[in-house]
């Protein structure tokens, strides 16, 4: 991990860059997370300064949940987001949460086998992630966890956490 000072305005255009509209926040709420005790952007730089990915995490007392996760698109397929998840599971004493699209298609299946030869596990419970911009949908998604799966009582716990810290307070 790099502790260099990072450009918000970069995180967010690579964020733009990275995911479609509705899986990001507006550039005003995704700033004010920046003040969130939880909240957590960890930049990766390259030699020239260059941001080369971010993970966004969330860090609370029994999880960390990884919110988001990018490359920059020249520099994916190095090796950089494997590097990124090793570093956050090698330095955390705690699981780690993220989302994922239920794997139907050739890329939700690839990004699946990606996170599970991290050693993410599948959670096959009910999920949704709550809209993040006006006009919005929720998104029907799946959780992985690491190192092992979750049982339903626990999913259940995270998922109240995930909502109230994460999603719900976004304003409109």
């Amino acid at each position: 991990m790099d502790n260099k000072k990072f450009s918000f305005d970069d995180v967010f255009s690579l964020k733009k860059k990275s995911f479609p509209k509705n899986e990001y926040r507006s550039y005003e709420n995704q700033k004010k997370l920046l003040s969130n005790k939880y909240y957590k952007i960890i930049p990766y730089f390259g030699n020239k300064n260059e941001l080369l990915a971010f993970a966004a995490v969330w860090e609370f007392v029994f999880f960390k949940f990884v919110e988001h996760i990018a490359v920059s698109e020249k520099y994916r397929g190095m090796g950089i987001g494997s590097k990124i998840m090793r570093d956050i599971t090698e330095k955390s004493n705690s699981d780690i949460i993220l989302e994922i699209e239920p794997p139907v298609d050739e890329v939700s299946v690839r990004r699946l086998k990606f996170y599970e030869k991290l050693g993410f596990k599948f959670n096959d419970y009910p999920y949704l992630q709550p809209p993040l911009n006006k006009n919005d949908k929720p998104i029907p998604l799946k959780i992985l966890s690491y190192p092992q799966t979750i049982g339903e009582e626990k999913f259940r716990k995270i998922q109240k956490i995930i909502y109230q810290n994460v999603y719900e307070k976004i304003k409109f």
